[in-house]
């Protein structure tokens, strides 16, 4: 049976409620689950609910921050489209030069894995075959692009470095 958010969760579920790993964790031994409603629904009567964060990323680019924006291709909760829309509409020094920046493909493993571009520290990915939890629906695309990514290493060969 797939849980409501349409991912299996029960591998994480098995790991973070087997003992040893809660022991080795130092945590309580509590029933853990991928989704609480009940906590969800106090987060949103409290005002804690989503907010744009445009002007936090407009900070961390003008302070040398590299910032990623990856987007699976079939996600339509965050949709990539809207993802590419907001970061086209980013004010920020480097807006300019992002918004000619040119679309390069995405090879993992031989493979096309998505398409990106990149400039003055901001990327912008869509990824193929993958919706709302990327590394669930492409685990090897996903470990590649944040071990790229982490290691400030170019996405394609004669890309730039993802640098602020």
């Amino acid at each position: 049976e797939v849980p409501p958010l349409c991912y299996d969760f029960s591998a994480p579920t098995n790991w973070f409620n087997n003992p040893t790993n809660l022991a080795a964790l130092g945590a309580h031994k509590k029933s853990w689950t991928s989704c609480n409603r009940a906590v969800e629904i106090k987060l949103v009567f409290a005002g804690d609910w989503m907010e744009s964060f445009a002007s936090a990323v407009t900070g961390l680019l003008e302070g040398g921050v590299p910032v990623l924006a990856y987007f699976g291709e079939d996600d339509f909760i965050v949709n990539w489209l809207g993802g590419q829309a907001w970061t086209r509409a980013l004010k920020w020094s480097g807006h300019a030069g992002f918004l000619t920046a040119k679309n390069t493909s995405y090879i993992v493993g031989g493979a096309d894995a998505g398409s990106f571009k990149s400039h003055g520290g901001l990327t912008f990915m869509k990824l193929r075959d993958a919706g709302h939890l990327v590394p669930m629906d492409q685990p090897k695309t996903a470990l590649d692009m944040l071990g790229k990514f982490l290691k400030g290493e170019p996405f394609a060969p004669g890309a730039n470095v993802v640098e602020a």
